[in-house]
C-alpha cells in the first residue's frame, strides 16, 4: 500500500508540473507563467525591490507559418526560446503565453537593466533566424517592457503596460525593444491576460 501511495503521488507531481510546461518549447505556459510571476512579484513587493516583465510576440510569424509551413514556424518558436533562456537570468520567469507571445518577470530588475537583456534577445535571436534549416527566414522579435519600482502594481497591470509597449514596436516598424515610460496614449486592443 505504501509504494502504491508513493507511486500515485509521484504521478500526481508530474501530471502537476506537465499541466504548467508548454509542450512544444519546455518553458512555462501561460498559468505557470502566471504563477511563478505572482510569487516573485510578492516577495519583490515584501522587499520593497524593483520588478520589470517584457512581452516578446514574434514579428511577421504568420507570414513564416504561411511560407514554410507549422513544423518550421515550430522551430523558430523554439529557436526564440533557446536564444531568451541562453541570454535570461536563472532566476528570470520565463513563460509562453500563446501562439508567438512571451513573457518575462525579472526580480531586482531596473528597466535599464530588462531592456539591456530584451536587447541581447532581439539581436541574437535575428542573427540565429536569419537562416533557419538552410532558407532565408530573417525572423525578428518586438519587445515591450514595464516596471515596478517596488513592486506595488499587479501583475496584471505590469503585463498591460509591457503588452502597450509591446504594440508601439510593432507599430513603429517591428523588431525593435519598447518601455512603458516611452507611451503618449497609447492603447492596446488586445488583453492577453485573464
Amino acid at each position: 500500500m505504501f509504494i502504491l501511495a508513493l507511486i500515485k503521488e509521484r504521478n500526481e507531481v508530474v501530471g502537476m508540473k506537465a499541466a504548467r510546461i508548454d509542450p512544444l518549447t519546455g518553458i512555462l505556459n501561460r498559468g505557470g507563467f502566471v504563477e511563478r510571476a505572482e510569487r516573485v512579484m510578492e516577495r519583490c513587493r515584501r522587499n520593497h525591490s524593483p520588478v520589470s516583465v517584457m512581452m516578446f510576440d514574434l514579428d511577421r510569424f504568420k507570414a513564416i507559418n504561411d511560407t514554410y509551413g507549422h513544423s518550421f514556424g515550430d522551430t523558430v518558436i523554439r529557436t526564440f526560446c533557446e536564444v531568451a533562456v541562453a541570454a535570461l537570468r536563472p532566476n528570470d520567469v520565463f513563460g509562453r503565453l500563446g501562439g508567438e507571445e512571451f513573457a518575462v518577470a525579472m526580480a531586482g530588475s531596473s528597466i535599464e537593466a530588462a531592456q539591456a537583456r530584451a536587447e541581447r534577445i532581439r539581436l541574437s535571436f535575428a542573427a540565429r533566424c536569419r537562416f533557419v534549416s538552410g532558407r532565408r527566414v530573417e525572423a525578428t522579435v518586438c519587445c515591450g517592457i514595464s516596471v515596478s519600482l517596488k513592486a506595488e502594481e499587479t501583475l496584471v497591470s505590469l503585463l498591460e503596460d509591457a503588452d502597450r509597449a509591446l504594440y508601439l514596436a510593432k507599430t513603429g516598424g517591428r523588431n525593435r525593444v519598447m518601455r512603458a515610460s516611452q507611451l503618449t496614449g497609447v492603447k492596446s486592443t488586445v488583453i492577453r491576460v485573464a
